[in-house]
């Protein structure tokens, strides 16, 4: 993807590109050697690479001996400096397997996420499904009372729009939206993508002054029947706070069924991961993990974890800049800190 600059500039970014091991090098090497040749051709400053390859146990370290290796050995290379970068994609996810049945992906749900379901469900809202990018307007009023009573950031209304409009027939990869209605008012909405057997959950917005009718939650459960209709395997709930292992057997242990009724805001949360299923994408399993509830994302965190007791959690590698013009990366950068 390009990004415009002022002065003729832009700078690239690829997200969720394979990044290959040690013993396939040849291959990411001719990735670096086009991606120069585009950016040569783009007047780019930076390209911002985010890898797909997930991080186990020493993939960053392969990939960070990787990329200066690959810039010494080629001469085509435009570059030979890079950094390690912030992400712009989150670097941890929760994917659930939904080839169960509707009645076991219920069992396994926290006790309070399948009462507001049922709840959600006897106030009679209306789903509607749409690939329609006129119905984004509905989608970002949301996100728009979202945005400014819980501080999450969103993209352009143009950003989304675009994107319905590129992905909701794509060949292999399909975009839409699901919208609960209450009253013909849009009370909560999703956007979400299809690729090969998951659907991810893209983007979500609701109206906090209607929460009695805990739309969330149904928006939720609907878009994981639909995924399972579609033929999905798993679904992508999307980012979620970073999640580590237990620091010391001092921490506070809780069970998943315990997680959501936890009152305190400052304390860490380390939840009892012990789902073990092979098929799913590689990721942490049979750990305990840690939650941060100062963390931004602790309460979406929880909210998600509550349809997922036994998903799995995945993290990604952290991103990294190749830099073509040093000077106006610094000076891009600079000026990034002030906005």
């Amino acid at each position: 993807v390009k990004f415009d600059l002022p002065l003729g500039k832009s700078w690239l970014y690829a997200a969720r590109i394979e990044l290959k091991t040690e013993n396939e090098k040849l291959k990411t090497n001719d990735f670096f050697v086009e991606l120069s040749k585009i950016a040569k051709k783009e007047n780019a400053i930076f390209a911002k690479i985010e890898p797909n390859l997930i991080q186990n146990t020493n993939n960053q370290d392969t990939i960070t001996k990787q990329i200066p290796n690959i810039n010494n050995q080629n001469p085509k290379l435009l570059s030979n400096v890079y950094r390690l970068a912030s992400n712009l994609q989150p670097q941890d996810e929760l994917v659930l397997d939904i080839s169960q049945s509707e009645e076991k992906l219920l069992e396994q749900m926290h006790q309070k996420t399948r009462y507001n379901i049922r709840l959600a469900q006897k106030k009679g809202p209306k789903v509607e499904i749409s690939q329609d990018p006129k119905d984004i307007d509905e989608f970002y009023k949301l996100a728009v009372k979202t945005s400014a009573h819980d501080g999450f950031k969103y993209h352009s209304k143009l950003y989304y729009q675009k994107m319905m409009e590129v992905l909701a027939n794509g060949h292999n990869i399909k975009l839409e939206l699901v919208m609960i209605k209450s009253d013909n008012q849009t009370v909560a909405s999703g956007i979400l993508l299809y690729f090969e057997q998951t659907c991810y959950y893209l983007h979500g917005a609701s109206d906090w002054a209607k929460r009695q009718l805990m739309a969330p939650y149904l928006m939720q459960w609907e878009a994981i029947c639909r995924a399972k209709k579609k033929g999905c395997k798993f679904y992508n709930f999307g980012g979620i706070s970073p999640i580590g292992q237990a620091p010391n057997p001092k921490s506070q242990i809780l069970n998943n069924n315990q997680i959501s009724n936890s009152k305190s805001k400052n304390e860490n949360l380390v939840i009892e991961n012990s789902m073990k299923n092979e098929n799913l994408p590689a990721g942490r399993q049979g750990l305990k993990l840690k939650i941060d509830q100062t963390h931004a994302w602790s309460g979406i965190t929880r909210f998600k974890l509550g349809f997922a007791p036994e998903g799995k959690y995945l993290h990604y590698p952290s991103a990294f800049d190749i830099i073509y013009q040093p000077a106006l990366y610094w000076a891009y950068k600079f000026i990034k800190k002030f906005k």
